[in-house]
């Protein structure tokens, strides 16, 4: 059975606060495993992070709706006439 590595609590705590970090980075800087990082989390009791939000994408303008038909009209008829795709 492998030996667990000591963790520092505090430093732990320091970088797990840090919300610009994403876990997989948190992980990476204490030199563990995202699964080492999730028995910590439970282990010591820390927070819940709030998961990433991501901004909704907003609907296409008609002019880029009109845009992409373009574009797809002329991908189709040079598909058909077996021209080269640029």
């Amino acid at each position: 059975m492998r030996g667990r590595k000591p963790i520092d609590v505090a430093r732990l705590w320091r970088v797990y606060g840090d919300m610009t970090l994403s876990k997989a980075d948190v992980a990476r800087r204490l030199g563990i495993t995202q699964a080492g990082l999730e028995r910590l989390v439970r282990v010591h009791k820390l927070p819940r992070r709030p998961r990433a939000s991501t901004a909704p994408a907003r609907d296409p303008t008609p002019d880029e709706i009109a845009e992409r038909a373009r574009e797809c009209r002329e991908r189709h008829y040079a598909m058909r006439r077996a021209e080269p795709i640029a």
